[in-house]
């Protein structure tokens, strides 16, 4: 159990850096292009 939500855990994590970095991307590129 407790392994399961370390792992759930280290997953949100992975998501919601993936997510960022992608959001950020896209803010860069809309800086350059308007």
């Amino acid at each position: 159990m407790k392994h399961i939500g370390l792992q759930s855990l280290i997953i949100d994590c992975y998501v919601k850096r993936v997510y960022y970095n992608k959001y950020f991307f896209i803010r860069l590129v809309a800086k350059l292009a308007f």
